[in-house]
């Protein structure tokens, strides 16, 4: 123990009750010791002299108390006990603010023990996971960091899910082998599939319209993928149409060039996103996946229903071209290829790189950089905590070529993921900016944009209590400039977890200049962990539960112009054993844990600035204003949405 002014000390005291089993989890353990008279002590000293090579104790708190001064003194630790663990008492604070030399020592120490700790996994080369990624953690599950661990339950509850799933799937490939695999002959057979499986399917609210054009619009809008719609000018380059052949597809008080100029006309454009990626091949049949390279182009109707008015499969064939005066065959199959890539745009870029995999640099750079001390530690811990652990998870079971997910998944996870970044830029995760820049963001010209409206609110609740509570320890941008710490982060995360390929930070800061950009900063990762990841992630099993309307994959090419007929449909889409991979594994990803914290909730309260306690009571206030409006939005919906309720938002990435 070290006394207020860093000018005495006690020696190393062992803790130990004699004939007692110590420091057993969930237990407060209570030693009573002689030592030297140093006052109340303001740091401990906690080290662990014997244990296993892969044993850590994990302390929640120390409280020294004195009977000759009558005074206790409470110790926040909250951390993983390795080796040795220096404590500091009282308030979190900056480190250009720090007046003890002692304890400005402890808080370098500790930051260069975390340098050891937490690493970048070394620079990976072509060919190998990671290249053309950001970079992310250097370990595997089994020694990843303890800080980064999943609990246990999280751990059985995905692999005990995992398993079951891996039955059905299995049950199925074998009695397709000996002639008893399911026969999917109707869309309704995909609902029958699951009679006797372990994932639980009920008909989902949209069921009875999901051939619907309304329904197509609703979903691109309101699905699991609602961010790749964008206002458009003209008739994009490389669609193979004229506008007068899409007058007749619009109200008849309108033609295409005045829905153009009235700002009704939208794209959903894939085709950047997937243009020449490889295609996976099945692992047992060997058989190869297909896919088009499609854009779907969006009306607003004067009802205010967003409709698709045309869907090109493929580029510089006018026969891949398809509106809803085709034959309903040749409509429906075009929407069905259009919706497989964008499952894949889904799963591989909106899903894992613009959350998980842009989310880890920062989970690493801040355990890297920034003391326990640190105000902006204590406010990003709770929510950079499960990220690597997950993605560490991803990279094993889902990533793979041989993964349940890239078996159907029509188009390769890695190669989708790498090919998005390229061109991946900071401000894609702002959303204010997103929705601008796209033109997207007036509820009076895009209705019914549910998401859109459901996210900007709480962005702004986000954003201002990210405010509230930096501005308690930032009193002028010269504190942020001067914050080696935070600068550190900043640095590491743009550098080394971003730009570490060719020194292309994509916008994403160096450093730091003022308080408005530390909050902009701040309020980006925890949107992106909490609200932009429970938007892309929890609604997509309940999505895809009618598989013909989401399938993961094709088992033939696009079709041409005349060229659809129910069987080639039925033939096209996936069979049973590639529709239980593609719900059993967004099952999986869909189910909330037993240990998920909810946004406005935090299981361990770091802070001990009453300032912070208020800013977060408020913080919960702002957010059961959101919960009301949206019930009372919803009531009025025939689909509601419900994806952004604040309590049904996990506050980080676990899933």
């Amino acid at each position: 123990m070290v006394d207020q002014s860093a000018s005495a000390s006690t020696e190393w005291t062992l803790l130990d009750n004699w004939l007692r089993d110590d420091f057993e989890e969930g237990r407060w353990d209570t030693f009573n010791i002689k030592t030297k008279d140093i006052g109340m002590p303001k740091t401990i000293g906690l080290r662990i002299v014997k244990k296993d090579v892969n044993d850590g104790w994990f302390c929640e708190r120390v409280i020294i108390k004195s009977k000759a001064l009558n005074k206790n003194a409470e110790f926040l630790v909250l951390d993983w006990l390795l080796t040795e663990l220096w404590v500091v008492a009282g308030e979190e604070t900056l480190p250009q603010k720090e007046t003890c030399p002692f304890i400005k020592d402890v808080r370098t120490r500790e930051v260069e023990r975390n340098r050891v700790t937490y690493q970048w996994i070394p620079r990976p080369c072509p060919g190998e996971l990671g290249w053309s990624l950001p970079r992310f953690c250097n370990e595997t599950m089994e020694q990843i960091p303890f800080m980064f661990e999943s609990s246990d339950n999280q751990v059985f509850s995905f692999e005990g899910t995992r398993s079951l799933i891996k039955k059905d799937i299995f049950k199925e490939y074998l009695s397709g082998k000996i002639g008893f695999g399911t026969e999917l002959n109707d869309y309704d057979d995909y609902m029958e599939l699951f009679n006797g499986t372990n994932i639980p399917v009920d008909k989902p609210k949209f069921y009875s319209k999901w051939q619907e054009d309304e329904e197509f619009g609703r979903s691109i809008l309101n699905g699991t993928n609602p961010i790749t719609v964008q206002k458009i000018s003209q008739i994009p380059d490389g669609v193979m149409i004229k506008a007068e052949q899409l007058d007749g597809l619009l109200d008849d008080d309108i033609n295409f060039e005045q829905a153009l100029e009235r700002n009704r006309i939208y794209v959903s454009d894939h085709r950047q996103k997937v243009r020449g990626l490889p295609r996976n091949i099945r692992t047992k049949s060997r058989a190869q996946m297909h896919g088009a390279t499609p854009i779907a182009m969006l009306y607003v109707t004067n009802k205010g229903a967003f409709t698709p008015i045309l869907i090109q499969l493929e580029e510089d064939d006018p026969d891949y071209v398809f509106t809803p005066n085709d034959s309903a065959e040749d409509w429906q199959l075009a929407k069905m290829y259009f919706k497989s890539a964008d499952i894949a745009v889904h799963q591989w870029i909106s899903h894992f790189l613009y959350t998980h995999a842009v989310m880890e640099p920062f989970a690493v750079g801040l355990f890297r950089n920034i003391s326990s001390r640190h105000p902006i530690y204590k406010l990003m811990k709770p929510h950079l905590r499960t990220v690597a652990a997950i993605n560490t998870m991803a990279r094993k079971d889902l990533l793979g070529p041989n993964s349940a997910a890239n078996q159907c998944i029509g188009i390769n996870a890695v190669a989708a993921a790498a090919n998005a970044f390229v061109n991946f830029r900071y401000d894609d995760l702002n959303l204010p900016k997103f929705l601008e820049y796209h033109g997207i963001n007036d509820c009076e010209v895009l209705p019914n944009y549910h998401y859109r409206d459901d996210a900007l609110e709480l962005w702004g609740v986000i954003n201002t209590y990210i405010g509230r509570i930096i501005t308690i320890y930032y009193q002028t941008d010269e504190d942020v400039v001067n914050d080696t710490e935070l600068q550190d982060w900043v640095k590491d995360v743009a550098y080394q977890g971003i730009g570490w390929q060719d020194g292309d930070t994509k916008g994403f800061p160096t450093c730091l200049h003022t308080v408005e950009e530390l909050q902009s900063y701040i309020t980006v990762v925890v949107y992106t962990c909490s609200v932009q990841h429970a938007a892309i992630n929890f609604g997509q099993f309940e999505t895809y539960k009618i598989l013909p309307n989401t399938p993961g994959a094709m088992r033939l090419p696009p079709h041409k112009r005349g060229e659809a007929t129910k069987e080639r449909i039925m033939n096209s889409l996936p069979d049973a054993v590639m529709t239980i991979m593609q719900l059993g594994t967004s099952f999986l990803l869909s189910k909330y844990s037993a240990e998920d914290v909810f946004l406005g909730e935090y299981s361990e309260e770091l802070f001990t600035n009453g300032g912070v306690w208020l800013a977060k009571e408020q913080f919960r206030r702002d957010l059961k204003k959101v919960e009301e409006r949206i019930i009372k939005r919803n009531e009025g919906l025939e689909i509601p949405y419900t994806t952004l309720l604040p309590s049904k938002i996990p506050i980080s990435i676990a899933s």
